[in-house]
């Protein structure tokens, strides 16, 4: 191990999180972006469903 002051131990502690932190919010990102594109293409499901069973209905 290194000898590091106090000061110097905030600074690598406080990049540490950062980048790590950084890390942790890009997947639950990465996560939220892909549940925003896994809703719209039910969205666009159903509403095919439901454009089809009401031509039918109209015919």
């Amino acid at each position: 191990m290194f000898d590091i002051s106090e000061n110097g131990k905030e600074e690598v502690m406080s990049y540490l999180k950062k980048a790590f932190g950084d890390r942790k919010n890009n997947k639950y990102d990465s996560q939220k972006d892909k549940n925003v594109l896994d809703n719209s293409a039910k969205k666009g499901r159903l509403q095919n469903l439901i454009l089809a069973k009401s031509l039918i209905v109209k015919l």
